[in-house]
């Protein structure tokens, strides 16, 4: 693990004078706090210089090291100097890079100055040499981009995973930072070998009379087996090629699809909203109504004793009513009776007496003057008052308002859910969104049948190579054999080492390839997890890696995500850093310029909070507005270390103001 103790700086951009620079000891995040132009940038190509002699510019491009003396330090004719204190597995290390003015010139050109390189072991100065083995060996300049770089070189690292052209050289950056290059290097070594003792092994064999013939027929073999060796292994490259091309359309295919369902599910979702609003507006109205009547709720008891006291006015009245009706019936009949001439009853149809008619006649004199008037309209207006009444308890009814509001806020609660998941549906859809226009995803599907057809052919191609090869392999070890019982001693010596060596470089071969492929798993599995811990999005639940070491973002369902935004696309790149660090053999501190810009607030904090998974060290290069102090400190809590503060005293003139310890 190499870690940076302190920096002291003299002249190097902004910063005169031996500005001095201290880092924490422990593990966890330091932040520099600067505005944007006061010298963070340089800072980081401070500590470039003194590791490897090179500037970088946003672009990085290689700078000439001239243009980063501090102007006021060229005109007073000074030298440049950045001394690095470092820790690498447990002892102390002392660097300084310097940029020694030239007599009698400009101080503009590199030409200028003569560039010295020191470097201190336990207080004792190495060689050269030494010094510049042990700089390639702790921390390559070839990979120094995954622990030295900015917001710019997280869009780079961007371009390089979107751009297939491009693959090659992300391929090779991250498999050198794994130490994937030194196992490649001893396969290589292995091969030359092989190849030198096959060669011994053919002189030897050749100077056998017996075996010239055999021996220029085995040349002849192992040429062709080589050429066939290149030519199979072009043809896989194709294939891998022409997979990824098909693995394109197919994701196409299936993005297609999943747009498609998404929009159904929009449809699905805006007509439920519209049908709950509509019933919203409807039980508000109703509501609204029923709200006029509200303040009888507090005349309740008294209106239920007044509907009490009338009903029973009614009940009498109705009563009185129907007595009466019955009393005019009996009238009627005997009214009819008495004034029948025939003198016939209606009951029985018997004649009636003069004595039974005048009875009759004292009975109804005797009803009539019973029956008294009743007031019609008076049970009229009795009844529109108990109406009255009666409304106004049904609309004022607390219960049933109570069970009103209740109902109006459970459609709006399940309004406001339906928004939120309409909401995320339509983030899923702007992924998916315009990728393919219907004339180009129509062409597709002839292309990706084509493309099949062609792996088919080119497995078919694949498999015949290597069944020839296997022949002419065959071919080979018997030629050997026969030349090996009709050779020497020395024969027998070199086919003993050349099996050997023949052995060794396929368990090697195989080895390697497993090793790729178990380091690639691990690299996709870590920068999953990072990729979990950062992401907001529930649907978004994985990464999947491609052989050239690109990430795409997996869905919960299986499906990859096209078009993703610029913030997403730098969580995939810090992703994707954090895994290569955990899994480098080589170990080393993470500094970062400018690399929240183009985060949201969530993946900011999320990013932030993510910070200690990355490396051990962390150098954050932050402005105010980028991201806030406490909201660092809110997040990383105890991971939190230091402060460092940068203000600028002029133009051309930075200082390290003021260096402020957590406590965490």
């Amino acid at each position: 693990m190499l870690r940076i103790n302190k920096l002291i700086i003299d002249n190097f951009g902004p910063y005169q004078n031996n500005q001095i620079l201290e880092f924490p000891a422990g593990n966890g995040v330091t932040f520099v706090w600067g505005e944007n132009g006061v010298g963070k940038t340089s800072l980081l190509n401070c500590i470039r210089f003194a590791l490897w002699g090179i500037v970088y510019n946003r672009n990085y491009e290689e700078c000439q090291l001239a243009k980063f003396v501090n102007i006021d330090a060229v005109e007073a004719q000074k030298d440049m100097s950045v001394k690095l204190f470092m820790t690498y597995n447990h002892e102390e290390y002392e660097l300084t890079r310097m940029l020694k003015r030239r007599p009698d010139t400009d101080g503009k050109n590199d030409s200028d100055y003569e560039h010295k390189l020191y470097l201190k072991h336990s207080g004792s100065l190495m060689s050269q040499e030494d010094a510049e083995h042990f700089l390639n060996t702790v921390l390559p300049e070839k990979i120094s981009r995954f622990y030295l770089f900015d917001g710019e070189l997280l869009r780079q690292y961007e371009n390089l995973l979107e751009d297939s052209s491009s693959s090659d050289v992300i391929k090779t950056s991250i498999e050198n930072i794994l130490g994937l290059p030194i196992l490649e290097g001893a396969n290589k070594n292995l091969r030359s070998i092989t190849t030198t003792y096959q060669q011994i092994y053919t002189k030897v064999s050749a100077a056998n009379d017996r075996t010239k013939k055999d021996s220029s027929v085995l040349t002849g073999l192992l040429i062709h087996n080589e050429e066939l060796k290149k030519s199979l292994k072009e043809m896989k490259e194709q294939k891998m090629k022409l997979q990824s091309e098909i693995s394109e359309i197919e994701d196409a295919f299936a993005a297609n699809q999943r747009y498609a369902e998404l929009l159904i599910q929009e449809k699905e979702k805006e007509s439920q909203i519209e049908k709950k609003r509509l019933l919203l507006d409807t039980n508000v109205k109703d509501l609204k109504a029923k709200m006029k009547f509200a303040w009888s709720i507090i005349f309740d008891k008294v209106i239920q004793e007044i509907i009490d006291t009338k009903n029973k006015e009614l009940n009498t009245l109705l009563s009185r009513i129907e007595d009466i009706q019955t009393k005019e019936a009996i009238v009627s009949i005997l009214d009819k009776i008495v004034n029948d001439e025939t003198l016939l009853c209606p009951v029985c149809n018997g004649n009636l007496s003069s004595e039974d008619l005048s009875s009759l006649r004292e009975k109804l004199a005797s009803l009539k003057s019973t029956i008294e008037s009743t007031d019609s309209d008076k049970i009229k207006n009795l009844k529109q008052l108990l109406d009255k009444f009666s409304s106004f308890k049904r609309n004022a009814d607390k219960e049933s308002l109570i069970k009103l509001v209740d109902y109006i806020n459970t459609i709006r609660s399940e309004i406001s859910l339906d928004e939120v998941d309409l909401v995320e549906i339509k983030k899923a859809k702007t992924g998916f969104h315009n990728s393919f226009t219907d004339t180009e995803f129509l062409d597709l599907q002839p292309t990706y049948k084509t493309k099949n057809q062609e792996l088919v052919l080119l497995n078919e191609g694949i498999t015949k190579q290597e069944v020839e090869i296997a022949e002419n392999q065959a071919s080979i070890e018997k030629l050997n054999a026969k030349i090996s019982k009709q050779s020497n001693a020395d024969g027998k010596k070199a086919s003993d080492d050349l099996t050997f060596c023949k052995a060794v470089q396929e368990i090697f071969e195989k080895a390697v390839s497993k090793f790729r492929d178990d380091l690639k798993s691990r690299v996709q599995a870590d920068a999953e997890d990072i990729f979990t811990k950062i992401s907001h999005m529930p649907a978004y639940t994985g990464l999947k890696i491609n052989d050239n070491y690109g990430l795409e973002i997996v869905t919960n369902n299986g499906q990859i995500v096209p078009n993703r935004s610029a913030g997403y696309e730098q969580v995939v790149a810090l992703s994707l850093v954090g895994a290569l660090h955990k899994n480098a053999p080589i170990s080393g501190p993470i500094i970062m310029d400018s690399t929240f810009q183009r985060i949201d607030p969530r993946h900011r904090n999320n990013t932030l909070k993510s910070l200690p998974i990355l490396g051990e060290q962390i150098i954050v290069l932050a402005y105010p507005t980028e991201v806030t102090q406490s909201d660092a400190k809110d997040l990383l809590s105890g991971k939190y270390l230091k402060d460092i503060y940068l203000e600028q005293k002029s133009e051309f003139e930075t200082v390290i103001k003021s260096l402020c310890l957590q406590s965490g």
